[in-house]
C-alpha cells in the first residue's frame, strides 16, 4: 500500500486496518516504564500532554465504542 492509499485520521496519524483506531506502534517502540528513570518517564509522559494539546484525541466513549466493535464485544 503507498503513503496515498493509507488511511489516517484527521491527525494525519496512520489507522489500522480496520479505520478504527491508530495503527500500534511495534513492541520494541513502545515504552516500557520498568525500565525507564524518572526523567525518561517524564518525557513519555509530556509527549502524551503535547497530543492532548494538540488534539490528537478522541472522546473516551468514542475509543470504548471503536474497541468494541473491532473486537466484537
Amino acid at each position: 500500500m503507498s503513503d496515498d492509499d493509507e488511511t489516517k485520521d484527521s491527525a494525519g496519524n496512520r489507522l489500522a486496518a480496520s479505520g478504527l483506531m491508530p495503527e500500534p506502534e511495534p513492541e520494541s517502540c513502545q515504552p516500557d516504564i520498568s525500565n525507564m528513570t524518572e526523567a525518561q518517564i517524564d518525557a513519555e509522559l509530556a509527549k502524551g500532554f503535547e497530543d492532548l494539546k494538540a488534539g490528537r484525541t478522541i472522546p473516551a466513549g468514542q475509543a470504548f465504542e471503536e474497541i468494541r466493535k473491532e473486537f466484537g464485544i
